[in-house]
């Protein structure tokens, strides 16, 4: 069978790549990282959260994985961030652009200048920035996959969180347009939108507003339950995994004439 060795055994997919992944330290990033780690990949695990970066420390063979403390929405710290990487490991495979934020505001009357300064600089800045860096290595490997993380808010219930939403739709061109420019150096670009993802995101989420809520949402996760009842037809929330493995599809060798593409993995959300 194609996909097994001569003992029998499954290959393992990404045996040789390196991966960048930025936000990989927690969250959808997190389990992003541990399915290309399991795929025999090499990573570089960008994140500012120094928690979570120690517990990756411990979590990964240290031979394979290199975290790097840095503020992605800092040009200077991504610029050394992948120089490092390209000094360890010779050459970088694919990028994964993960970190993001979703501001406080909920709704419009409620959403500060704050929201969405702070949207804009991690969610779309900072892809940019790591994609300049990384787009010009690809190129001369005449190679190399992107993934940018979007979100189904662009399309359903965007009013809930505007802020986040016009980031995320910033990324869904920003996906197309550098898609159409590189296509041709064999780099393929896609961007992917959860839908209601429980993470420290979500958790964050609602401790800060949860004051600003109606008061039946009281325990944890009530008003994510109640977004996943009202806007989800499957009625289910979609987990970290499934997200997982629909990246690592997406950046296969054998994958290459997906890119430009907006995929939503929502259970439905977007459907109109």
């Amino acid at each position: 069978m194609r996909n097994m060795n001569e003992t029998g055994e499954k290959m393992k997919r990404y045996i040789g790549k390196v991966v960048v992944i930025t936000g990989g330290a927690s969250g959808i990033g997190c389990e992003v990282a541990l399915a290309y780690y399991r795929e025999g990949a090499h990573l570089v695990i960008i994140d500012k959260d120094i928690d979570n970066l120690e517990r990756v420390n411990q979590d990964f063979e240290k031979k394979r994985v290199m975290s790097r403390f840095a503020d992605i929405t800092v040009e200077n710290e991504v610029k050394r961030a992948i120089d490092d990487a390209l000094e360890r490991f010779g050459h970088i495979d694919i990028l994964v652009n993960c970190a993001g934020v979703a501001g406080e505001g909920i709704g419009f009357d409620q959403s500060e200048g704050r929201d969405w300064d702070e949207c804009f600089l991690v969610n779309v800045k900072a892809t940019f920035f790591l994609s300049r860096y990384i787009i010009p290595i690809m190129k001369k490997q005449k190679s190399g996959r992107i993934i940018n993380f979007s979100s189904s808010f662009v399309n359903s219930s965007g009013e809930m969180l505007p802020h986040y939403s016009a980031s995320k739709t910033a990324i869904n061109n920003f996906t197309v347009n550098m898609a159409r420019e590189i296509a041709a150096d064999g780099i393929t670009v896609n961007a992917i939108c959860p839908g209601l993802v429980w993470t420290s995101m979500w958790e964050r989420l609602e401790k800060v507003t949860l004051k600003k809520l109606p008061a039946k949402y009281k325990k944890k996760k009530d008003f994510f339950n109640e977004l996943v009842k009202t806007y989800v037809p499957i009625g289910k929330e979609q987990t970290t995994t499934e997200v997982a493995e629909l990246v690592l599809f997406l950046t296969q060798d054998s994958v290459k004439s997906i890119t430009g593409q907006t995929i939503y993995i929502d259970g439905g959300m977007s459907i109109k």
